[in-house]
């Protein structure tokens, strides 16, 4: 409490004893007509009791105004939020830098002039308040050390976003307001332990944003409530200051992809054709778009009309190109007040075999292009193009096989503890491994079924094959299994059949039973010998002979295991060549299964390349796998993009890294991205592999739809929503807005009442003990 007023609260009771001490005693005369006198008297008393007690009031009001006014008060007309008084307050400063925001109107951009706006709310808040400072495009922040560090970090925001007219190196990954919303209110929630201050402060969230469309999650409403409402008292303010423009004018590139859908990954020789989406916004234009592959010279000019509000598409094709990684950007050469989305950058490749292994005793001699008992497997393999099939012998297997997608393991008869333990090596880092075991006079089950083999094999194998021929003879003119069993999903058309085709490796056998004219499925291969498995080691059973009609009594055809990153499949019948094969099954005969087999088990583990997708939002997380990257070998990594700045071009990975996961804020620039090795390969050894991606602004940010004001305001309250005008101080805007007054000063006020009572006090007491004139 302050000492004037505790004086002026002990100076109230001085008038008390003044009057105390002047009071006066009345005379006592005698008087004939005493009977009157006294009647007359206690009239006197009256009137001048009641006198007293009015000067008594008045003096006593008097000084305790004089005390109060020496105090100098103010008071809030309404709302709790007094920016430019004594009380400190908690501020989160949330900064929209989505794309949208390197609108130029003018000079500035819409991000330049947020954070000006920003720094003025700073200049205007009382001392020692607490601030933080939020920025969208960096989920990260906390409370700052003082307004000089918050005005600090505001400027840094400004210098770091794109100037008018220039286009933008670090815009473009970002989430939206919605989200940073929560780290605002998490910040306010926490802000009484972290202060010095033994008061509660009152809370604002001040946001600062174009309010386009795109950075508002409706969605998110009723989750920001709750954590809102989990904020201890008093609630928070929110200021939602919009910089944005009413009436915008774009034109913008919204998509770039393959055309008529193709895969990202195209076969060699074949042209490639990249439709690209141009709309307008505000206005109808005559665009003209430019497409440069691979950072060449020359590129590529094509004109397009485009209609206010309508989009239009435009094709452009490629030609004879190398097989690898390929990189185009298309840009609009009309420069229009949003840069950002002048831009669009596209990746694909053009195939090149990816590489599977078949480990096997007979690998005959390449060379002569003899490859023993894998030629079939690999001929297979090979026919569609998209892999291309090594075969080794297991004493010549590579020391690193992580440059390869699938590794099979093809009728090796006895494989040892050593050759165990570089494929589990392999599969926990995320190899994918196939087991076909060989015929039962040469194999070894013990080196199957053996500690080493049952760490990563699906079951394990019984001491001899099952051969169809001594299965039981049909009766009353069944179906005779006893030449040949098919897959039970081939043959039935049961439930058991439905949920067994869920699993994606046998989508494709779904896919066939829609058509009537796949030879696959009219006439399906069958194998009539085969190692009976018991599963193990958290291995199932994918696919099922049609042994029985029922599926629990049919025997495993295909099982798998996931070990760590990594996954298993184990065949139960041999796939050699055709003329070593037809003691076991007819799968290498004349039909489709020949191919498709092969092709559906590889598929499934090394992925389709219709999956396989180089183009990304700004912002996402992009996984590279680091087996082809590096050819097998161990080195660290150089990525190159725009906005990534040296000291972040170094990867550094660790000993038994497979994987490379670039991360934002690597990735919040559009641009094309381009990853190598950061050393040259050994003389001898294969080039440095070429991995890369594109990231590019989410269409919506082109649109540039405002978010409705009912829709912020259902989170934020009545008339948070505040939109600037460019020559209006934002401390006038915001003291018309409830909760946001500036304080009403009383110190005036209260010296003027404390005059006014002075003449008052001056003029009753005058009156009141004004001598009477002695009569005549």
């Amino acid at each position: 409490m302050s000492a004037i007023l505790v004086a002026g609260a002990a100076l109230v009771g001085l008038p008390i004893v003044l009057h105390l001490i002047m009071k006066q005693e009345p005379k006592r005369l005698p008087f004939p007509a005493f009977r009157f006198l006294k009647q007359r008297l206690k009239t006197n008393q009256r009137k001048l009791r009641l006198r007293h007690l009015i000067l008594l009031a008045l003096r006593m009001l008097l000084i305790a105004l004089f005390s109060l006014a020496l105090y100098q008060p103010s008071v809030l007309s309404t709302g709790v939020i007094d920016l430019s008084g004594r009380q400190p307050i908690a501020v989160v400063l949330l900064i929209d830098t989505s794309p949208s925001m390197s609108y130029a109107d003018g000079d500035k951009t819409h991000l330049e002039e947020a954070c000006r706006r920003a720094t003025e709310l700073v200049n205007e808040l009382p001392d020692g308040s607490r601030i933080a400072v939020i920025e969208t495009g960096d989920p990260g922040g906390d409370w700052l050390p003082s307004a000089s560090d918050a005005r600090t970090k505001l400027n840094d925001i400004a210098k770091k976003g794109p100037k008018a007219g220039q286009q933008p190196t670090s815009l473009g990954g970002s989430q939206s307001v919605s989200a940073s919303l929560v780290h605002a209110y998490q910040l306010l929630k926490t802000v009484d332990e972290q202060s010095d201050n033994q008061e509660t402060l009152p809370r604002l969230v001040a946001v600062f944003t174009d309010r386009a469309a795109s950075s508002w999650d409706a969605s998110r409403l009723d989750d920001l409530k709750k954590i809102r409402e989990g904020i201890p008292l008093p609630t928070p303010a929110h200021a939602i200051i919009d910089v944005g423009t009413d009436k915008p004018v774009n034109v913008a590139i919204l998509s770039a992809e393959m055309a008529e859908n193709r895969p990202q990954i195209v076969p060699a020789n074949q042209p490639i054709a990249v439709m690209i989406s141009v709309a307008a916004v505000g206005l109808d234009a005559r665009a003209v778009v430019t497409a440069t592959l691979d950072d060449n010279e020359k590129s590529t000019r094509k004109e397009i009309e485009i209609h206010e509000g309508q989009s239009q598409t435009v094709t452009f094709d490629f030609r004879d190109l190398k097989p690898g990684l390929h990189q185009v950007r298309f840009e609009l050469a009309n420069k229009d007040a949003l840069m950002a989305d002048n831009y669009r950058y596209f990746s694909f490749r053009v195939a090149e075999a990816r590489k599977v292994l078949a480990i096997t005793d007979n690998a005959g001699d390449p060379a002569t292009g003899d490859f023993g008992d894998a030629q079939f497997w690999r001929l297979a393999i090979n026919v569609n193009r998209e892999f291309g099939c090594d075969v080794v012998k297991p004493d010549a297997l590579p020391a690193d096989l992580s440059a390869y997608e699938v590794v099979t393991l093809f009728s090796v008869a006895k494989p040892d503890a050593d050759l165990w333990a570089k494929l589990q090596k392999y599969v926990e880092a995320g190899g994918k491994l196939i087991v076909v075991p060989g015929a039962d006079d040469r194999l070894v089950l013990d080196a199957y079924n053996g500690e080493a083999g049952s760490k990563l094999l699906p079951g394990a194998l019984k001491e001899k094959p099952i051969e169809t021929a001594q299965l039981p003879k049909p009766k009353d003119g069944g179906r005779d299994r006893t030449k040949g069993l098919s897959w039970y999903v081939i043959t039935a058309n049961d439930a058991a059949a439905d949920n067994e085709l869920k699993h994606p490796l046998l989508a494709p056998i779904k896919a066939w039973k829609a058509r009537p004219d796949v030879d696959a499925l009219r006439n399906p291969r069958r194998a009539w010998k085969f190692w009976q498995v018991e599963p193990r080691g958290g291995g199932t059973v994918l696919a099922h002979y049609d042994n029985d009609d029922k599926i629990e009594n049919c025997f495993p055809a295909l099982l798998e295991r996931n070990v760590l990153k990594g996954k298993v499949l184990l065949l139960t019948t041999k796939m050699e060549t055709l003329d070593e094969q037809t003691d076991w099954n007819d799968y290498w005969s004349a039909n489709s299964w020949a191919v498709a087999f092969p092709d559906m088990l590889l598929r499934y583990l090394a992925g389709s390349a219709a999956e396989a997708n180089f183009n990304y939002p700004c912002g996402s997380t992009v996984s590279v796998s680091l087996g082809k990257l590096l050819a097998g070998r161990r080195d660290n990594l150089i990525i190159t993009g725009p906005g990534i700045l040296s000291p972040d071009a170094l990867i550094r990975l660790s000993e038994k890294q497979t994987e490379l996961r670039v991360a934002p804020p690597r990735t919040n620039a559009a641009g094309n991205f381009r990853i190598i090795a950061a050393t040259d390969p050994p003389l001898g050894s294969p080039p440095n592999g070429l991995e890369g991606f594109s990231m590019n602004l989410p269409p919506e940010e082109s649109t540039l739809d405002k978010a409705p004001v009912e829709g912020i305001e259902e989170l934020t309250g009545k008339d948070s929503v505040i939109p600037v005008g460019k020559n209006v101080p934002l401390s006038d805007m915001l003291s018309d807005r409830s909760g946001f007054h500036h304080p009403v000063e009383l110190f005036p006020w209260l010296l003027i009442t404390v005059l006014m009572l002075f003449v008052v006090e001056g003029l009753l007491a005058n009156r009141f003990y004004r001598r009477p004139k002695p009569p005549v």
